[in-house]
């Protein structure tokens, strides 16, 4: 027979222990206009260990996808494989390396900040005396292979064009 007293009247206080988790912050944004995310593009995560159980995953409103749960000793890779508008992907393969003891390069965090281009052009018709804009001004841009992308008159400031395709253009004014 055991007999169990109690040494106090008073509780032991509980103690907090605070863990944080391994996780990869990866977020996607316009490459001239970085406050400007990109919502739903679609990433797909593998590690070395398991390349055949890879997942999609998406940005969220935020251009953010944070990944967690992840595996000690392995390297995770993470590749773009689809954009949103008329944004190009960026090909590359990201590789983070979650060491044996779960951190990253010793933290318990690491963020990919990365960025997507759309193909930008601005025309401006400039008076070549004065270095100003030239209004009024029949305009019209063209591929290399001379087919028409878009008529139009200046104005006081310059046309602006985006998602073009890659390739040569030309404009043509006053006819």
């Amino acid at each position: 027979k055991v007999n169990v007293e109690k040494k106090s009247d008073t509780d032991p206080d509980i103690q907090e222990i605070v863990l944080t988790k391994t996780q990869i912050q990866v977020t996607l944004a316009d490459e001239l206009y970085p406050t400007q995310v990109l919502e739903g593009a679609a990433f797909t995560v593998f590690s070395d260990t398991d390349p055949e159980n890879a997942q999609t995953v998406y940005t969220d409103s935020k251009g953010s996808i944070l990944l967690t749960d992840l595996e000690k000793n392995t390297t995770y890779h993470i590749q773009e494989i689809q954009t949103t508008e008329n944004y190009q992907t960026d090909d590359t393969d990201y590789t983070v390396e979650i060491g044996k003891d779960g951190r990253i390069d010793g933290e318990t965090e690491t963020t990919l900040t990365l960025t997507n281009r759309i193909l930008r052009l601005s025309v401006r018709v400039v008076d070549t005396v004065l270095r100003s804009d030239t209004s009024d001004v029949s305009a019209e841009l063209y591929t290399s292979g001379g087919t028409l992308v878009e008529s139009w008159t200046t104005g006081s400031t310059g046309k602006s064009f985006e998602g073009l395709s890659e390739g040569g253009y030309y404009v043509v004014l006053g006819g």
